[in-house]
């Protein structure tokens, strides 16, 4: 079990270890990158499979250090991603204007 329970709002937690040691693996999980195979993820009182997307990037960030790979998301996460891409792309433009 891992357990942040102490890491406090706008505190930085890092992941270090070798190549292979399931550092990403985490990180995907408890950001719904990843399905859980076994285990629980409890963000607070709520246990992750209960928050939403939308709930969920308002109690953390993650920075992950590789591009997402396209062939491991459905069709739907590949368009989704997309469209907010492009979404934020017009929005930066509009706001030089």
């Amino acid at each position: 079990m891992i357990s942040v329970q102490r890491l406090k709002k706008g505190e930085i937690l890092t992941l270090i270890g070798p190549n292979g040691s399931g550092k990403s693996t985490i990180l995907k999980s408890i950001t719904k990158q990843l399905t859980l195979i076994g285990g629980k993820v409890t963000i607070g009182e709520k246990n992750l499979k209960d928050l939403s997307y939308k709930e969920l990037a308002t109690k953390m960030a993650v920075v992950l250090t590789q591009r997402a790979k396209p062939e491991l998301m459905t069709c739907y996460e590949v368009v989704a991603k997309r469209a907010v891409s492009l979404y934020r792309t017009a929005r930066d433009i509009n706001a030089r204007r």
